[in-house]
């Protein structure tokens, strides 16, 4: 068992064998008290629950078996599968949403320089979960649980264990086999020496040498990444933990072979004293080993091959008595109150488990299952379905009145047979003697209930007819639009899961896988991808990058989502046509992305086969590299059409602005010539005006002169009456 560096100083081993006995008690009191699939503590039908745990009256109900209603003796004991019906309906979708698409999850970077290693560990990682851990059937396994019960459960670890590869190597001498074994990677499985005679070139002669045939394993892989399901029935969680980030506690309980404890590295006094694992008394157990005889044989095994209890727990716990709770890895095996420590160690990486769930339940880890759903509707569906099944048996094996003198051969009527004749005294009739006691056909009426009923179903889940691929009504007339509406409305819930599921299980699992690789895997790989070779080395990789989770399509049907993309294709050559190759709204990888969309859309995985990947730069260096087209004739003839009436149209402007010139010259010195006419004339009458004012000024003088001399005389000589007023023109 680990010791912290600390306890050294706070006391001893006094101190740390209490804090491992208080250790024990919390992951007892964990595992005895909190959420597991016998003990699931969430709001549901308490009625439907019974003694059992609400996940594993979930199985019961799939399954078909409905303890919680028995059917009478001699009455129909049919049961209605409306928790299957959906489960089985919605999984397909689901399963072509996640698996359906060549890449699951896309890598983006988050900070300068991320771009190269974003991309090739979106290549690296999607392989890894395709072709080395069988994404296929961890995502089947992980949906359909989280379907059934709530949550699905998967584990994501680095196993360190080394891989070997044997290899024959012959006729090696001392000093080659110590040089083969100086590799650490190297391990030497068994050597078989033998003599032969070899040519000394010191000496010229020939000597014996002692030669060795040698087996060795050379390890190939330094680990790998390992992504698991965890049975339901085989985790468990902190009652009152909101996830598995922040919970107290959480753990996965195991059955191992005493065995293979050994081979772990656990002492083996240890490991031979722990009690052999009992039988389980979950359903979800149950269905691994039905057989009974399998179940007791297992139980009451000793040895080395007795299956012991191991749980695996990660539980925050004040180990070092400092005030704060540290994580830590503890495995315990044994049961409850005898449990005995294996390993103990301080924990600083994440804990390995994600969580899925559809439908998440605010402030609560557990989410709910489509029994939570429909559940109580499948039992009242039951109960209709054996009336209506009832009732048709009622009348088509009416009871009957009899009177029993009037028989000779009762038995007959009791147990009648096809073509029997029932025997009738003398003196009675068929119609007195047996009566027919028909009962009421009342069986539309209870189908109009399971019709409601169905209904119901389809407003809580959001499955129904509209939503499957194809069903009855799919030829009979109507609108592409009323159809369209009605498929989108009854598939809302179930696409809603499905982002549920991408952002709460997807996304935190391929989240955890870059972590995991870019911290464990110290050496690069060359994998096939896309019919090429290609090296991946993740330790410069930035683990911190963010991912997306491909859920685009598979929420319609696949001719849907075709015709959808077949728009945007057209669109987009519509842009190409009206903007040239080198736009910037559609660019060739934009292209692309769309043709490898239609593919995925049909159904069809690696669309590079059929449409290769293609970058800005490649496309530039294509342009440029492509050779020039040669010329077309009539496009030729086109443009020497088109150059001889440009070159008709220039001469033509050209005369036009010459005339137009011309025009404009003449008109200029017409107007030069009137202006100059009007200014002559202007100066003749300002000439003619100042000549005629000088004239009148003379006239005027003179006048006056003439006044004066007239008035001088007057008064000299004195005589009056002499009029100077002389007559003004």
């Amino acid at each position: 068992m680990a010791a912290s560096p600390k306890l050294a100083a706070r006391g001893g081993d006094s101190s740390r064998r209490d804090a491992d006995r208080a250790l024990l008690r919390l992951i007892d009191d964990e595992v005895s008290n909190g959420i597991t699939f016998e003990n699931d503590d969430l709001v549901g039908d308490k009625s439907i629950r019974g003694r059992k745990g609400e996940r594993d009256a979930a199985l019961d109900y799939y399954d078909g078996v409905m303890e919680d209603l028995p059917s009478e003796q001699g009455r129909s004991s049919a049961v209605s599968r409306d928790v299957a019906d959906v489960t089985d309906t919605m999984l397909p979708g689901l399963m072509r949403v996640f698996a359906g698409a060549d890449k699951v999850a896309v890598y983006a970077p988050n900070k300068p320089g991320d771009e190269e290693a974003a991309s090739q560990a979106t290549d690296y990682i999607n392989y890894v979960w395709a072709n080395e851990i069988n994404g296929y059937q961890i995502t089947h396994t992980w949906i359909k649980d989280a379907l059934d019960v709530r949550n699905g459960i998967v584990k994501a670890y680095w196993d360190s264990t080394p891989e070997y590869e044997s290899e024959d190597l012959r006729g090696l001498d001392e000093d080659q086999i110590v040089a083969l074994l100086e590799d650490p990677e190297v391990k030497l499985i068994g050597a078989d020496g033998r003599d032969q005679i070899i040519h000394d070139p010191a000496s010229g002669q020939m000597v014996p040498l002692t030669v060795y045939d040698v087996r060795i394993n050379r390890a190939t892989t330094n680990g790998k990444l390992v992504v698991e399901n965890v049975p339901p029935d085989d985790f468990g969680i902190s009652k009152g933990a909101s996830s598995i980030e922040t919970a107290r506690a959480v753990w996965h309980r195991s059955r191992v072979t005493r065995s293979d404890l050994v081979k772990q590295g656990y002492p083996r006094d240890v490991v031979e004293d722990l009690p052999a694992y009992g039988s389980r008394k979950s359903r979800s157990d149950a269905d691994r080993y039905e057989d009974d005889d399998t179940r007791s044989s297992l139980a009451g095994e000793t040895g080395a091959t007795a299956e012991v209890e191991v749980i695996e727990a990660y539980v925050r716990f004040d180990y070092d008595d400092d005030g704060i709770a540290e994580m830590r890895k503890v495995v315990v095996a044994g049961s409850s109150g005898g449990r005995e420590p294996l390993s103990n160690e301080p924990w600083t990486e994440e804990v390995p488990f994600v969580s899925m769930t559809g439908q998440p339940v605010p402030h609560r880890w557990m989410g709910r299952s489509t029994f939570d759903n429909v559940g109580d509707l499948q039992r009242v569906k039951t109960a209709l379905l054996r009336g209506v099944l009832d009732n048709i048996y009622s009348q088509n094996r009416p009871q009957r009145c009899v009177v029993d003198e009037a028989i000779i051969n009762p038995d007959e009527v009791l147990n009648p047979t096809y073509g029997g004749v029932i025997r009738i005294k003398k003196g009675h009739t068929a119609q007195g003697a047996i009566q027919d006691l028909v009962a009421p056909n009342i069986s539309g009426n209870i189908l109009a209930g399971i019709q409601y009923i169905d209904s119901v179903i389809q407003r809580r889940t959001g499955v129904s007819t509209a939503t499957a691929s194809l069903d009855s009504t799919a030829l009979e007339p109507q609108t592409a639009t009323a159809a369209s509406l009605e498929h989108d409305a009854s598939y809302a819930r179930v696409e809603l899961i499905a982002r549920n599921m991408a952002e709460m299980g997807f996304k935190p699992l391929f989240s955890k896988l870059l972590r995991i690789i870019v911290r464990n895997q110290d050496r690069p790989r060359t994998v096939r991808l896309r019919d090429e070779w290609v090296a991946f080395d993740p330790v410069g990789w930035n683990a911190a990058m963010d991912v997306s989770i491909n859920v685009g399509l598979g929420t319609g049907s696949r001719e849907r989502d075709l015709t959808m993309l077949s728009g945007i294709r057209a669109r987009q050559n519509a842009i190409i046509e009206q903007l040239g190759l080198e736009n910037p709204v559609v660019t060739p990888s934009m292209v692309v992305a769309a043709e490898h969309k239609m593919v995925e859309a049909a159904g069809v995985k690696d669309p590079e086969q059929f449409f290769r990947p293609i970058t800005a730069e490649e496309f530039s260096q294509w342009q440029a590299s492509k050779p020039p087209a040669p010329p077309d004739p009539k496009l030729q003839a086109i443009q020497a059409k088109a150059q001889m009436d440009q070159q008709t149209l220039q001469a033509r402007a050209q005369g036009d602005q010459q005339r137009i010139q011309a025009d404009v010259a003449m008109d200029q010195a017409k107007q030069a010539a009137e202006l100059q006419m009007a200014r002559e004339r202007l100066e003749q009458e300002h000439a003619l005006k100042v000549e005629q004012m000088n004239r009148d000024f003379e006239l005027r003088r003179a006048e006056m002169e003439n006044e004066a001399q007239l008035r001088a005389v007057s008064m000299a000589t004195g005589v009056q009456g002499v009029s100077t007023n002389i007559p003004r023109q």
